[in-house]
């Protein structure tokens, strides 16, 4: 794989998130992000990454940093069909060959690949609310706009949002594609922002029940229970054509 060089993104500043969020140190989600031969340039992920980072600044006070941008081969471009989409085989090969979790410095990985025959956009996340090591693949063409639709969905998931499928449509309906493709500002609903919120509430509890525990372990004392989710992955695959 080839490394290339990609100047760190890191939002600052406070959108329409809660008080908690939107504080003078905005909470960060580290990305690694590895690009498929054929999911486009890097200058075009530049330009998706950018704009999703937006979205998520100012309708969350989030700050995302993308740690690493890496460079590699598509080993598997047979797999990219839609029955290998819909039984994950193309997913669970990348994840075994690209996902390493590391108890150092946790962040998302996150795998741009072409889209499914050529034409279908969507991706796979590892499940929902998996700030810690998180996992997607994320399919995108050759659109602006459709393929930042997608970045901002698939890591919608991670960063704790379900499906919501009320209408109209939002960043996290089920079939966004459909509806919010070519829409420049498409925002997340009350009901994404509520989930993302209790999402990211529920990191900070868990990250300070570890640091203490480190306290308590150097002390010879009893470690505080150091709470889990347990996650099925979420796929989205978006037929239309266009």
């Amino acid at each position: 794989m080839k490394k290339l060089i990609l100047p760190i993104l890191m939002l600052v500043g406070c959108g329409a998130g809660d008080a908690e969020l939107a504080s003078a140190k905005p909470y960060t989600l580290r990305v690694k992000a590895i690009l498929i031969e054929g999911a486009g340039s890097p200058d075009f992920l530049r330009e998706v990454s950018e704009i999703t980072h937006q979205r998520y600044n100012e309708q969350l006070g989030m700050a995302i940093k993308v740690k690493e941008l890496v460079s590699a081969p598509n080993t598997h471009p047979e797999l990219l069909t839609l029955s290998g989409f819909w039984d994950r085989s193309f997913y669970n090969v990348v994840k075994k060959q690209y996902y390493k979790p590391t108890r150092k410095r946790r962040h998302f990985t996150l795998v741009y690949t072409p889209p499914i025959e050529g034409v279908y956009i969507g991706g796979w996340a590892a499940g929902v609310c998996q700030h810690m090591d998180g996992f997607a693949l994320i399919h995108t063409k050759d659109h602006l706009l459709k393929s930042a639709l997608v970045d901002t969905h698939e890591k919608g998931h991670l960063a704790g949002a379900n499906h919501d499928d009320s209408l109209p449509a939002t960043i996290m309906h089920g079939n966004a594609g459909k509806y919010l493709g070519e829409e420049p500002d498409p925002v997340f609903s009350k009901k994404s922002l509520r989930e993302i919120r209790k999402c990211v509430n529920f990191w900070k509890r868990r990250n300070r029940r570890w640091l203490r525990n480190i306290r308590l372990k150097r002390r010879g004392k009893k470690l505080l229970p150091i709470p889990l989710l347990l996650a099925e992955p979420v796929g989205d695959l978006w037929l239309e054509k266009n």
